[in-house]
């Protein structure tokens, strides 16, 4: 479900927004109906997650219902505004501690790419790595804005 959703422009990402209204029923449709991914159709409870490589199944994922889907949005919009809301160092802390966490599970991250899309291990390592990397450099720049 969540490689269906489409970010709405940030222009309509306001609370009230009349187009933020119109992006969630477009996303509450996906819910709701089949839909079709390439030349896939998807029109069960669940979406088949396939390794591209192999064509094994690797998981499937729950559709949700237009409820949990609606508390969902709600629950990101909240999440935004009071993310917004913290300190520079508090952003910093917060990002650290994920990043922490991502590095802890690299080698499970790792094999979850390898397993969602194909890629072989050493390059998923890799990824994962460099994603690393990447990341503590963009917080060590945070400070300088």
């Amino acid at each position: 479900f969540f490689l269906m959703k489409r970010r709405p422009p940030r222009s309509t990402q306001s609370r009230s927004s009349a187009a933020s209204d119109v992006y969630k029923r477009q996303l509450i449709q996906y819910t709701r109906r089949p839909f079709k991914v390439g030349n896939r159709a998807f029109s069960s409870a669940t979406v088949k997650v396939e390794n591209p490589y192999t064509l094994e199944k690797a998981y499937e994922v729950p559709l949700k219902k237009e409820a949990e889907v609606l508390k969902r949005l709600e629950d990101a919009d909240t999440s935004f505004h009071s993310w917004s809301k913290l300190s520079l160092d508090d952003r910093i802390s917060v990002c650290q501690q994920a990043l922490e966490y991502f590095n802890s599970k690299s080698e499970e991250i790792a094999v979850e790419i390898t397993n969602q899309m194909g890629k072989p291990i050493a390059q998923a390592r890799e990824e994962v790595k460099i994603t690393v990397e990447r990341s503590r450099k963009l917080i060590e720049l945070a400070p300088s804005g």
